[in-house]
């Protein structure tokens, strides 16, 4: 929720570039091996060699093994190691095949390059942000005490020109009062040119 308070929730698909048709389809990705640290919904996720991982620092313009993104994680699907339950969650514990005994572990992903994200800033952003490129922060922080264990992943509130940036800052939420001076506004952004898995011919 974009004001005074910091209440991150990651990244949110909300549309794609060009205003086409977007039905908020989300791709089905296998876990492929137990997973070393939890994921949760909102934050990005790399894919390679078979296998889903959260990553852990901004992606940028250069190709990562492990921090490059294919997209947004937005749920997981599994069937549950005690119950046989076919279980659909906001967030996948650490080591759910090996500690939990979890199955046909399957991660959504909101994972078309040219998305639209809702985001919140880790800071106040004014409207000559926008079309200024921004990193990712706070990209493994969750709320823990919160049931739906949300990423509270944000977006640097300190846009530029450089242009390795994670992401494009394409326009600020307005306020009740009409301006931007939120200490925490809500951010619509997309992918830089680049930093997206599939836009780049690197093999994972």
């Amino acid at each position: 929720m974009s004001g005074s308070t910091n209440a991150a929730y990651g990244m949110v698909q909300v549309g794609i570039l060009g205003q086409g048709y977007n039905s908020g389809g989300q791709t089905m990705y296998p876990l492929g091996s137990n997973n070393t640290n939890a994921i949760f919904a909102g934050q990005p996720v790399h894919f390679g060699a078979g296998v889903t991982t959260a990553i852990a620092a901004t992606p940028t313009t250069t190709f990562s093994a492990t921090n490059t993104p294919i997209g947004i994680a937005s749920g997981f699907r599994y069937v549950d190691g005690t119950t046989g339950a076919l279980t659909f969650s906001n967030h996948l514990g650490a080591s759910a095949m090996t500690g939990s005994g979890h199955s046909d572990v399957q991660v959504y992903v909101w994972d078309n390059p040219r998305a639209l994200f809702k985001i919140q800033a880790d800071a106040t952003m004014v409207a000559t942000d926008q079309g200024k490129n921004s990193a990712l922060t706070n990209i493994t922080a969750v709320n823990s005490l919160d049931l739906s264990k949300q990423s509270k992943m944000t977006v640097d509130a300190d846009a530029a020109t450089t242009a390795t940036l994670a992401v494009r800052i394409v326009g600020l939420f307005e306020t009740p009062n009409n301006n931007y001076t939120d200490a925490f506004p809500d951010v619509l952004v997309c992918w830089n040119p680049g930093v997206h898995q599939y836009d780049t011919p690197t093999l994972a």
